[in-house]
């Protein structure tokens, strides 16, 4: 018996040993991450998070070293028969917690790399996001529409395998956020290829969209905040841009655009804008937000300061003009034939919705948006 009672002794005692130092190698780690996660907050305020690349990995090395000792502890100590509940409860968070270290560690990574590796491949956009849809979400494949430009195939140059991962970010976010259905809209002007993703999730309020794609920046309790981050910095290193909109704005809809403007190649159909775009100050306030948006689809508008300054007569009888003002100046513009007014009017943060003077529903003001009124 008093072997017996030793042994159990010792047993008892190794195990509380390897708890121990589980506790204590997670505790390095989340120092570790704490520490990267200030650097990439610095490091999001000063430059492009490409400068990391190798130092990245070496870090992203040494924290998988550590997750591996701890998941291998874990997988042990659950095959263990002397604990009880409370004790197998803690190991299964320690396990849980060590999974999604590991997990944010790769993101990071990706994040890092993907101004790092590219590859000058011809990629056809909805051919990509169809490939990315099969591989990542076929289960629920059925909630999420595609519809490709009309005008033809949108070839952009570029990695395949970051591309479709930068879809499945955004693709996973919208059914984390709720969403049933996902409509994946492509269109094409002036060889900028544009690709609409919309949800219908709980979207977000005004005031979180600045910092959308920020690092580390979430709304969900357990999130990592990587998601749109890494979405953000694979489309930059293909020279486009990412925008983020809530449709919360609007009456009785919810969810989020996600709008992603890449440069295509010379080989996808070139669209011209049937229009000019005018813009009035007047009212409007900061317009630069305005301007980043046209400027997303190399459209560079007329911008006048007053509506008493904007003559609405088109310079060319071949291009009609749409007009940007502000509700209450729309309200009041004489236009002739040809020419479309829409009225702006401040929503939250940043963003603007956007009404057809002539009849046309309120939406947001948005890449989609303009190229609907501006090629269409």
């Amino acid at each position: 018996m008093l072997i017996i009672a030793a042994a159990v002794c010792v047993a008892a005692w190794l195990y509380r040993r390897k708890i121990r130092r589980m506790k204590a190698l997670l505790a390095e780690c989340r120092a570790a991450f704490d520490g990267l996660h200030d650097a990439y907050l610095d490091l999001e305020s000063t430059g492009p998070l490409r400068r990391l690349g190798q130092s990245t990995a070496f870090i992203n090395h040494e924290i998988k070293n550590h997750m591996m000792v701890i998941s291998g502890y874990a997988t042990l100590l659950q095959r263990s028969k002397s604990m009880d509940d409370k004790d197998r409860a803690m190991v299964a968070n320690i396990a849980l917690a060590a999974s999604k270290l590991q997990a944010f560690s790769q993101s990071v990574l990706a994040m890092s790399r993907s101004h790092v590796a590219h590859e000058d491949v011809e990629i056809n956009l909805t051919q990509s996001i169809r490939s990315c849809i099969e591989t990542n979400f076929a289960e629920c494949a059925a909630q999420i529409t595609v519809e490709p430009a009309k005008e033809g195939d949108i070839i952009v140059n570029g990695t395949p395998g970051k591309l479709e991962r930068a879809f499945a970010c955004a693709i996973k976010n919208s059914f984390e956020a709720g969403a049933k259905s996902i409509s994946i809209k492509l269109s094409v002007h002036n060889y900028v290829g544009l690709v609409t993703i919309d949800d219908d999730g709980k979207g977000c309020g005004a005031e979180s969209l600045p910092d959308m794609c920020k690092t580390f920046f979430t709304t969900k309790p357990s999130g990592m905040g990587m998601g749109f981050c890494v979405m953000r910095s694979v489309i930059e290193a293909h020279g486009g841009n990412v925008s983020v909109y809530s449709k919360n704005a609007l009456p009785g809809q919810h969810g989020l655009s996600v709008q992603i403007v890449i440069p295509a190649s010379k080989k996808t159909p070139y669209v011209a804008a049937k229009s000019e775009a005018l813009l009035i100050n007047e009212g409007l306030g900061d317009t630069s937000g305005i301007l980043g948006t046209l400027k997303n689809l190399k459209i560079v508008p007329r911008v006048v300061e007053t509506s008493a300054e904007a003559g609405t007569e088109r310079d060319s009888s071949s291009l009609g003009m749409t007009v940007l003002a502000a509700e209450e100046v729309a309200m009041n513009l004489q236009r002739g034939e040809g020419v479309k007014v829409l009225a702006l009017k401040k929503c939250g943060g940043e963003m603007m919705t956007v009404r057809d003077m002539d009849g046309g529903g309120e939406g947001l003001f948005s890449e989609e948006y303009v190229m609907r009124y501006l090629c269409e």
